[in-house]
């Protein structure tokens, strides 16, 4: 999937401030490395959120790569899928909205506080990301 690369790994990797897109993988939605969200509904380098505030959603992202190389891939993209739209509906739905949720809105906002984040924000699916990972863990689960 063609999607932007982490902004602070393109300054660190090539010293250029300009924007660069990369073929990733859909599975990572976090830059460890940088704690900045970098998957769904990021449709610019400037709307990666910083995560260094949510630490959750970062160790989610290493329980997901644990999840693919403890069971087999598509038998966990199955769960992904399966889990994706109904996490979705919930998480639009502001389902169960966490402090998470609100400490991400609350940097988008300090951010750009002229933008309105809408239901497919970046923040908003950073937020229901650990809650989600969870969710394919069940699915996945033997019990």
């Amino acid at each position: 999937m063609l999607r932007w690369a982490c902004r602070r790994c393109v300054v660190a990797r090539t010293g250029s401030t300009l924007p660069a897109q990369v073929w990733a993988s859909i599975h990572d939605e976090v830059c460890i490395r940088h704690n900045l969200w970098i998957g769904k509904n990021v449709l610019a380098p400037e709307q990666q959120l910083d995560l260094s505030r949510t630490l959750d959603v970062i160790r989610a992202q290493r329980h997901y790569w644990r999840l693919r190389q403890r069971y087999d891939p598509t038998h966990i993209d199955a769960c992904y899928v399966a889990t994706g739209k109904l996490w979705s509906g919930l998480a639009h739905r502001h389902y169960r909205l966490t402090h998470r949720a609100e400490l991400l809105h609350d940097l988008v906002v300090v951010k750009a506080p002229t933008v309105e984040p809408d239901k497919k924000a970046p923040w908003l699916e950073a937020a229901g990301y650990p809650e989600h990972i969870t969710l394919i863990s069940l699915f996945a689960s033997d019990h």
